[in-house]
C-alpha cells in the first residue's frame, strides 16, 4: 500500500481532535478505506494516503482528507483522486438533528442544479467500516478565507489587491444570491416538513435545539433573546432553501480568486434565503468592525452585499434586525452546546456570555451578558 508523509496520528498545525477521536488511527483509516474501495469500487485497485485532518474542522463531524490513486470509474482511468472523508458525528454532536444521508443527497441535488458544491461520490450506511455511517466527496481545490485568524487581518484576502478581493467577494454573493432562486421543489422530499411551512419547522426546531443543547442548566441572556424573537417574528418569511452556514469562510477560491465550492451543507433547511442572508452579514460584521477590524478595500459594504444579493436572488432584503438577531441566537446556541460538551464554561466563552450574545446585545441596545458560573 503507497502512503504519504501524513500517514501517522498527528493532526495537521496541531488541530485539535473532537472527543473520542484519539483512538482513530489515521493509519488503521487508511488501511479501512483501501479495503472499503477494494469492495465497493471493484478493479478500482486503490492506493491510499496523504491523510490528514483539516485545521479546525471537526466541530460537526469527524473530517479526513485523503488521496486515493485509483479506476473510479468516472472517465480518467487511473489517476490520483483529492478526497474527503466525513463520518457521521456519535454522542460528541453540535446539532440536535444529525441527516447524513439527506446532507449526501443535498450535494447531489445541488451539483444537478448548477451549484458549486463538492461532488458527492460514496454514502456508506454500514457502520461496521469505520463505527459510524460516512460518505466521500471531491475535495475543492483552492483557499478558504479562515475566521481563525480573520481573514481581515491575515490571509490570501489580506495579502491580495483590492481588485481581486472584488473578484471574490462578489463570485461569493452572487452565488448566494443564486442559491436563493433555486426552485425549492427540487429538494423539498428531503424534509418531512411542506416547503410553505419550512420557516414555520425551521424555527421550532432552533427553539428545541436550545432547550436541548443547554442540557438544563439556565441561560437567561439567549432565554430573553429568544422570548424577543417569538414577538417580534415576522408576520410573512419566504419559503425556499436554507444554506444554513452562509458565510465567507464557507468558501472556496482559486488562484484567479473566482468561486470553486460552497461548502458545509449539514445546517441546510427549508428556513428561506432571509435567513441566509441575517447569517451573511451577521459573520460579515463580526469578523470586522466587531473585533475592532476595518473591512478589507474591495470587499463590498453592508449596503453593497445587500443590493447585490436582491439583484441576484430577485428577494427583498426585510427585516434584517430579525434575521440577524435570529443568527446570534442559533450561534449561541451552537456556544451553549459546545461549553456543554467539553464540560467548562471560561469567562467571556461561555453559555450566556460570549463573542455571539455580545454583539446581539450590542444589535438591541441592551446591557451585555454576564459570565455564569455552574
Amino acid at each position: 500500500m503507497w502512503n504519504g508523509h501524513n500517514d501517522g496520528d498527528e493532526d495537521v498545525a496541531g488541530a485539535p481532535r473532537r472527543p473520542g477521536e484519539e483512538a482513530r488511527s489515521l493509519a488503521q483509516t487508511a488501511d479501512t478505506l483501501l479495503r472499503w474501495f477494494e469492495a465497493t469500487v471493484p478493479g478500482s485497485a486503490p492506493e491510499i494516503g496523504l491523510l490528514s485532518r483539516p485545521v479546525g474542522a471537526g466541530g460537526s463531524n469527524e473530517t479526513i482528507l485523503f488521496e486515493v490513486v485509483a479506476d473510479l470509474s468516472d472517465g480518467r482511468g487511473r489517476a490520483m483522486h483529492n478526497l474527503v472523508l466525513r463520518i457521521e458525528p456519535g454522542d460528541y454532536r453540535l446539532f440536535r438533528e444529525v441527516n447524513f444521508s439527506r446532507q449526501f443527497a443535498l450535494l447531489g441535488l445541488l451539483q444537478g442544479q448548477g451549484v458549486k458544491v463538492p461532488a458527492p461520490l460514496y454514502f456508506e450506511a454500514d457502520e461496521s467500516w469505520l463505527g459510524r455511517a460516512f460518505f466521500i466527496m471531491t475535495r475543492a481545490e483552492g483557499k478558504v478565507p479562515v475566521s481563525s485568524p480573520p481573514y481581515n487581518r491575515t490571509g490570501f484576502l489580506a495579502d491580495a489587491s483590492p481588485t481581486q478581493r472584488n473578484l471574490a467577494w462578489r463570485a461569493a454573493v452572487e452565488e448566494l444570491g443564486r442559491i436563493h432562486t433555486l426552485d425549492v421543489g427540487a429538494f423539498s422530499y428531503l424534509w418531512t416538513t411542506r416547503p410553505s411551512d419550512g420557516p414555520a419547522a425551521d424555527f421550532a426546531e432552533q427553539v428545541t435545539s436550545f432547550h436541548w443543547a443547554k442540557g438544563g442548566k439556565h441561560a437567561p441572556f439567549l432565554e430573553d433573546v429568544l422570548q424577543w424573537l417569538k414577538a417580534h417574528r415576522p408576520k410573512a418569511i419566504s419559503p425556499g432553501l436554507s444554506w444554513g452556514d452562509a458565510r465567507i469562510g464557507n468558501m472556496v477560491f482559486g488562484h484567479n480568486f473566482g468561486l470553486s465550492a460552497v461548502i458545509d451543507w449539514e445546517q441546510a433547511s427549508l428556513g428561506g434565503p432571509m435567513r441566509d442572508l441575517g447569517w451573511w452579514l451577521f459573520f460579515d460584521d463580526l469578523y470586522s468592525e466587531e473585533i475592532g477590524l476595518e473591512r478589507l478595500e474591495g470587499m463590498g459594504s453592508r449596503a453593497d452585499t445587500i443590493a447585490l444579493w436582491e439583484s441576484v436572488s430577485g428577494h427583498a432584503a426585510r427585516d434584517l434586525l430579525w434575521f440577524e438577531i435570529f443568527a446570534g441566537f442559533q450561534l449561541g446556541v451552537l456556544m451553549t452546546r459546545r461549553c456543554e460538551l467539553r464540560e467548562v464554561s471560561p469567562p467571556a466563552s461561555n453559555r450566556n456570555n460570549n463573542i455571539f450574545t455580545r454583539k446581539v446585545a450590542k444589535m438591541l441596545g441592551v446591557p451585555q451578558p454576564a459570565d455564569l458560573a455552574d
